[in-house]
């Protein structure tokens, strides 16, 4: 309770005194940064949000009513007046860090350590390195987009409060624990200087020029008002409460002093460089080569000292008094930094040393605007390298899903950073009402959401992705998230990118009206020609497909063509309720077609594939089919595209004839049934003649079976000589979810020879009629997870009914008609 009250009374002192950048000079370069392409660290963050997470508008993209820069730049506004009610500057307390010490302002934490508070521990608001990378996870994957779009807001305003932070370790006051309690504006102190020579300019060609008092600065060009990127991936923090290494970019433990103050390392340091960049951190470099108001060649600081400087007299740049100054340039054997006007002492300097020479604290030694300047001219490019380094630290995980050319269909993940990435992977989409969703298919062998470590800049294993949603709002549109270690970043790490794997192929039914049919049946007597001996070897001979290119970018007009048909395998009799278990296991049939091929956009192409040996199972479950074409595709001579299908599982279509039995006043009689006899004999003379009932049974003679897309014409037809009344027979498909159609053509015939009804025109039988296909297969149901992780995939599968002994999902039944005339069909 003292603590948070002696807090509060120096926040009042803080409201007119502390000097740090004023926060309108932190919205200032805020904005600049999140503007700039930083060819010298390979950094834009407007190139970083179009190119990986798909904002069209990159850093000026529209979130939340506010465009993306101006939430960076609210950030640097909100560190200090947060929107809480709450004594404004409380938060700056933590906004200290003293590299010698390691220590924050008394009462506060240092910045480092503030920084990187756990998610949850700041206080008036939370903004620390761990609570913006959460946001930037629940930016990706939470399911309603304005909760998206509320935590992107809540992601690059707390970028740019921490960006504030590693600004303010550009001030000296904030390197060397100086919260003077003169007024500002009374000391004519550096921030309000910088505020009011401080501007950025458009420059006429789409860039802007940071201008201090008139004069262009660019930040951009020097590499050492960068630090090492390479540098901080492999430094980790000598800080153990604040492990994460962008602390590196405040304070790399590399300039250091005793307790007693006494230097262990002298200011060159502060000027290392590591590959061409700065090496050290940027509260180093100031603490070491700088002063503040309260700090004067001060024992607590034993950099710069006093003995190091030149004092000479001149007219001041900014003429005050018009009079000449006595200025300190530290260009006297201070081996860090030289600043030209390090300091100016007033009238009562050369006094104090006559009188008073062993009085070396408190000396009349301050800043005047020429100071302002030459430090705003060293240390606002150091603000804006390091804070853009902190972005880029931020945004420097980028992954890809891009085809697997090791397998030559599939994909891998890649990791295209020079770091370790050890964690989980997950990948959504969105569906047509904007409702983010987890890809609701099984992809094993390779597991979503579990743990996956891809070497630095290296692939994950194969993953098989082999069908799209089908509520997904914007086809091959998918977001992959990893979460976990990224390099020296333990546990929390988030990398988002949106991924376009859209299909350059689109897989259909031809004309067939089916990707695969068989006759062949294992229920039929092993004498049957169209018995099937082994149903979980043999099946399927052959895959026919529509194919279509629907590239946006050009032609495939020549390259070769792969088919994949993935399943599992049923571990029994698939056509009963329920179904025999399906196997754990996933198997491939690949079947490459004869020579080279195009496909013209515009014309669609019906290409067959022949399983030969490698038939595909009538047991199979699971079934996915894929096409993979490799080669010319536009500009890239060696591409590879996919097209995919979720097709149906094995199907059982049966027609059974029924014509053995009749219908009389709804009840089944079978047509020898003397009663049945006697009712069709309508006269009772024990003859059935012509126009009474018919009560006979009828063959079905030339039939003809067939399946289609389109039901105004007549499918492609598989013959068979006779179905005898009271025989069933059932053929197996695999076709589209989305449906088709079938159609049967028969001759009837008389199956007695005593039927009268013979001597009639032999009667056609012709029907067309709608058809829809079987899953089999198991789904990755989200909810489930949610309750039970190792219980995701539900098993879906058909209902069959039986009837003749004969299991089908979709039986057609042919009857005799029904008498008397108009009564209900009896239910078979």
């Amino acid at each position: 309770m003292k603590k948070i009250l002696c807090q509060i009374i120096i926040a009042l002192s803080f409201l007119a005194t502390a000097e740090a950048l004023i926060v309108e000079t932190h919205e200032t370069l805020n904005e600049y940064i999140a503007l700039q392409n930083f060819t010298k660290i390979d950094f834009s963050l407007n190139l970083y949000l179009k190119n990986e997470l798909s904002f069209q508008d990159g850093a000026t993209e529209i979130v939340n009513s506010k465009k993306v820069f101006k939430w960076l730049g609210e950030g640097g506004i909100k560190e200090d007046e947060p929107d809480l009610p709450t004594i404004y500057y409380l938060r700056s307390f933590n906004h200290f860090h003293d590299p010698l010490t390691d220590e924050g302002f008394p009462n506060g934490t240092s910045s480092v350590v503030w920084s990187q508070m756990p998610i949850n521990r700041q206080f008036y608001g939370y903004y620390s390195w761990h609570d913006v990378r959460y946001y930037f996870y629940k930016a990706l994957t939470l399911p309603e987009k304005d909760s998206r779009d509320d935590k992107y807001a809540d992601l690059f305003r707390g970028l740019g409060q921490l960006m504030h932070l590693v600004e303010d370790a550009s001030v000296p006051d904030h390197t060397r624990n100086d919260a003077h309690i003169i007024p500002g504006w009374l000391l004519d102190s550096y921030e309000p200087w910088v505020k009011s020579n401080l501007a950025v300019i458009p420059d006429g060609n789409e860039n802007q020029l940071l201008k201090i008092k008139g004069t262009t600065i660019d930040p951009k060009t020097n590499q050492t008002n960068f630090f090492s990127p390479a540098k901080l991936l492999e430094t980790e923090s000598g800080f153990s409460n604040a492990a994460n290494p962008f602390a590196n970019l405040i304070d790399t433990n590399i300039y250091l002093a005793d307790e007693n103050h006494n230097p262990i390392t002298d200011p060159s340091v502060t000027l290392g460089t590591h590959d061409g960049f700065a090496g050290v951190g940027l509260a180093e470099y100031t603490n070491a080569n700088f002063l503040s108001h309260d700090t004067m060649f001060s024992f607590n600081y034993p950099y710069p000292k006093e003995k190091d400087c030149n004092v000479y007299l001149e007219m001041p740049p900014d003429d005050i008094l018009g009079a000449e100054r006595i200025y300190f340039s530290s260009t006297n054997g201070h081996l860090g930094e030289q600043v030209n006007h390090l300091a100016v002492a007033s009238k009562l300097y050369a006094w104090r040393g006559a009188y008073f020479p062993d009085e070396t604290e408190h000396q009349p030694i301050g800043l005047d605007p020429a100071c302002h300047r030459d430090y705003a001219e060293k240390l606002i490019p150091k603000a804006v390298g390091y804070a853009a380094g902190f972005l880029k630290y931020f945004f420097r995980g980028e992954i890809d899903l891009v085809p697997d050319k090791s397998t030559g269909y599939g994909y891998v993940i890649q990791n295209k950073t020079s770091e370790v990435m050890d964690g989980t992977f997950e990948l959504y989409y969105d569906n047509f009402n904007d409702i983010r969703k987890l890809v609701p298919i099984e992809v094993k062998p390779w597991l979503w959401k579990k743990r996956v470590v891809i070497p630095a800049n290296g692939t994950s294993s194969h993953i098989d992705l082999w069908a799209e949603p089908d509520d997904i709002k914007e086809p091959g549109k998918f977001i992959l998230v990893f979460r976990g270690n990224l390099g020296l970043e333990q546990t929390g790490a988030v990398v988002g990118k949106v991924v376009d794997i859209s299909h350059v192929i689109n897989i259909s039914l031809p004309d067939t009206g089916y990707y695969a049919f068989t006759d062949k049946d294992p229920g039929l007597d092993s004498a049957d020609p169209r018995y099937l001996e082994d149903p979980s070897s043999s099946g399927f001979d052959k895959i026919i497909l529509n194919v279509d290119n629907i590239a946006s970018r050009g032609e495939l007009d020549n390259g070769t063509l792969k088919l994949i048909v993935r399943y599992r395998l049923g571990q029994g009799e698939q056509f009963q309720n329920p179904p025999e278990s399906t196997s754990e296991a996933v198997y491939y049939i690949e079947k490459e077609y004869p020579g080279m091929v195009a496909i013209p956009r515009g014309m669609p192409r019906k290409l067959e594939f022949d399983l030969g040996d490698t038939p595909l199972p009538l047991w199979a479950t699971d079934v996915y089919v894929y096409l993979a074409y490799q080669g010319s595709y536009g500009s890239d001579d060696d591409a590879l595209c996919f097209g995919f299908k979720d097709a149906s599982e094995p199907t059982a279509f049966g027609l059974l004839n029924f014509a053995h039995t009749t219908c009389l006043y709804e009840t089944i009689y079978d047509v020898n049934d003397p009663t049945a006899k006697a009712m069709g004999d309508l006269d009772g003379d024990g003859v059935i003649e012509k126009n009474e009932w018919d009560v006979f049974p009828h063959d079905l003679d030339k039939l003809k079976i067939g399946f289609t897309t389109d039901p105004h014409v007549f499918p492609v037809i598989h013959k068979f000589d006779t179905l005898l009344a009271g025989e069933g027979m059932r053929v197996f498909v695999i076709g589209d979810y989305q449906g088709g159609y079938y159609g049967i053509n028969s001759i009837v015939t008389p199956g007695d020879d005593q039927d009268p009804f013979h001597d009639f025109v032999l009667n056609q039988w012709e029907m067309v009629s709608s058809m829809h296909w079987a899953e089999n297969q198991y789904q990755v149901k989200i909810d489930t997870c949610k309750i039970n992780p190792n219980a995701c995939a539900v098993r879906q599968y058909p209902t069959y009914s039986t009837r003749m002994g004969i299991n089908t999902v979709r039986p057609v039944m042919f009857l005799n008609k029904v008498y008397p005339e108009g009564s209900a069909v009896c239910p078979y």
